[in-house]
């Protein structure tokens, strides 16, 4: 389930990637889009996960996800990995 990132507690656990370079507006667009879309049907065991995605200064990519509404668990940590090496592959 997406939320707005600034609705998140601080509690929040947090990842965050960094580009190899400054990407320009249509780039963060595109990585925005695509990664809210991931979010929304991103679960741990089938059972939804409360998350955000922003993006920060042209070269940030953040996904948090509020655990105190589900765990992230291990194998829904590695579907964020593999769909962050999916951006990655893209070169968006």
């Amino acid at each position: 389930m997406y939320v707005e990132f600034d609705t998140l507690p601080g509690s929040s656990k947090v990842w965050i990637y960094q580009a190899s370079g400054l990407m320009n507006d249509q780039q963060v667009e595109t990585i925005f889009n695509e990664a809210k879309v991931f979010i929304e049907t991103w679960t741990a065991h089938q059972a939804e996960l409360k998350a955000s995605v922003a993006m920060f200064l042209n070269l940030f990519l953040v996904i948090a996800v509020d655990e105190s509404f589900n765990d992230a668990s291990g194998c829904s940590i590695d579907k964020k990995v593999h769909f962050v090496k999916h951006l990655e592959q893209k070169q968006v």
